[in-house]
């Protein structure tokens, strides 16, 4: 804590510290600005707690940090502190039951406004054949006769003969591409944020409960508005299990027909935020992506040497054949077609975008 505050760059910028900092022995009292003092009232605590919340008040007082939560935060200690060299910047604080642990929650509503920076902030701009990603092909309207009957009547021929590998692979995927931007739908962009109805019903009530209790001055109100709120915080949690309970069992049902519904569901589960960034390097904060990319790469290589004595491959490599060698490897049109017959058809596609089932 000490080291973070004392890199602190110039001009001092606001500070909110917050944390479960477990000084039970320790009783805080709202002054006249918003802060709180601090007290001892325990006389069973340990030297080692003492001088560990000693040492804590004189980082705080040397960084001039105010803690502002009087209320207890879990029974009857105040074990959650929200330290800060602003106290103004808090309009609102209040100190709730949970129903998700058994700390209360601290609600701090401030007039701290955030500047916003998109770290991601280059959209992928997808082309060539990576455009295949963008269409659906698992959609039950794609009329793959006539798909067959177009790619059948491509003068394939005429088109690649003559040319290199490379350029008839070009050529056949350009061909695919045109073919199936014109007869295969596009993938419906996935919306960010799909909150059920019900759940939007409870958490605008929850909203309008400490909205209320904000306002009240009535001690009893006060208590039976909290009681509401934890109510509903339950009915949310309640909801929340019964939504997974009911994907699982879809999930379950269709996984033997379509196995890609299980992969899908646990993806879904996992942590969506798949931001990297910003890297600080001697106190330069990086935020372009590419950037971030090669110095990726610059340190996953250090931790490899390099291997100088490797041959070159060439094309005398090949002609010099000796005894023992594999040279009459051949690969024939059936051998292809046996190959992609035996692909299962849920396979995800490969680096061409081209999925199993096309």
């Amino acid at each position: 804590m000490n080291n973070l505050l004392s890199n602190m760059n110039a001009p001092e910028p606001t500070v909110i510290l917050t944390g479960d900092f477990n000084f039970p022995f320790v009783k805080w009292t709202k002054g006249t600005h918003n802060g709180c003092r601090w007290e001892i009232t325990s006389s069973s605590t340990t030297l080692d707690e003492k001088a560990q919340f000693l040492k804590l008040t004189e980082v705080v007082d040397k960084y001039n940090l105010v803690q502002a939560i009087e209320e207890p935060t879990r029974e009857r200690n105040t074990l959650d502190l929200v330290f800060t060299n602003d106290i103004s910047i808090f309009t609102h604080i209040e100190v709730l039951k949970s129903s998700l642990s058994d700390h209360h929650q601290i609600e701090v509503t401030t007039n701290f406004k955030t500047n916003n920076r998109d770290i991601n902030n280059e959209t992928p701009n997808y082309g060539g054949e990576t455009d295949f990603w963008q269409l659906n092909f698992h959609n039950d309207n794609v009329s793959w006769s006539t798909i067959n009957k177009e790619i059948n009547d491509i003068p394939w021929h005429t088109l690649i003969q003559w040319k290199n590998t490379d350029t008839c692979i070009n050529i056949l995927l350009s061909c695919l591409l045109m073919l199936c931007i014109k007869l295969i739908p596009r993938k419906k962009p996935r919306s960010k944020s799909k909150i059920p109805r019900e759940r939007k019903k409870l958490l605008n009530r929850m909203k309008m409960l400490k909205r209320e209790k904000h306002r009240t001055y009535s001690k009893l109100k006060e208590k039976m508005l909290e009681k509401k709120i934890h109510e509903t915080e339950t009915m949310l949690i309640h909801h929340r299990k019964e939504e997974r309970r009911t994907k699982e069992k879809k999930v379950i049902e269709n996984m033997k027909n379509n196995p890609k519904v299980l992969f899908d569901y646990i993806n879904k589960q996992k942590d969506r935020d798949t931001k990297i960034g910003p890297f600080k390097i001697q106190n330069e904060y990086i935020y372009d992506q590419k950037e971030i990319c090669k110095l990726l790469v610059t340190q996953y290589n250090s931790q490899f040497s390099i291997n100088s004595n490797m041959p070159k491959v060439d094309k005398e490599t090949f002609s010099n054949t000796e005894d023992g060698d594999l040279t009459d490897i051949e690969i024939l049109e059936e051998d292809i077609i046996k190959a992609i017959g035996d692909l299962n058809m849920n396979s995800s596609a490969g680096p061409d975008g081209i999925p199993a089932n096309f």
